[in-house]
């Protein structure tokens, strides 16, 4: 009798169109509208939380720069005296491994030993060429110029 008797709840939303039921009790779904006043503590949240963020970024990125610093010093067991570019992906580079210079020969694929050079202080050095008998750019390409201004 209480049912029968019980008019059926009906909620009415804008526009006087009903609201739907909820599909096991029955109810009508009522939808509160959103709040916009917590938008702006929404955004100064997101803000605060991404300026913590760049911060520990930074922070991490310094501290790595610092514990790079902090490593032994292996003194000069390694250095690299020079090198030529053969290709786009291949070079020659003579390397001082302790007391003996290699010769290598690096490409993509890997890094080869071509020849042993022997100790830097043994190895005489080469006599360097006599720059006075060899003319200037300036001269060179002057002549060049009036060779071709010349023959036109």
């Amino acid at each position: 009798m209480s049912e029968a008797a019980a008019p059926a709840q009906t909620a009415v939303t804008v526009e006087g169109v009903p609201a739907p039921a909820a599909p096991l009790t029955g109810k009508p779904m009522v939808h509160a509208a959103p709040s916009y006043s917590s938008t702006g503590g929404s955004l100064a949240s997101m803000a605060g939380s991404l300026v913590v963020v760049l911060a520990l970024i930074f922070a991490f990125a310094w501290l790595m720069r610092r514990v790079q610093g902090l490593r032994p010093a292996r003194g000069d067991a390694l250095r690299i005296e020079g090198g030529l570019q053969l290709g786009a992906k291949e070079r020659l580079v003579i390397v001082q491994a302790g007391e003996a210079r290699l010769l290598l020969g690096v490409t993509a694929g890997g890094i080869s030993l071509l020849h042993r050079l022997g100790d830097a202080a043994a190895e005489p050095q080469a006599p360097e060429a006599d720059t006075a008998a060899l003319p200037s750019f300036q001269q060179a390409f002057g002549e060049q110029l009036h060779k071709l201004l010349g023959r036109k």
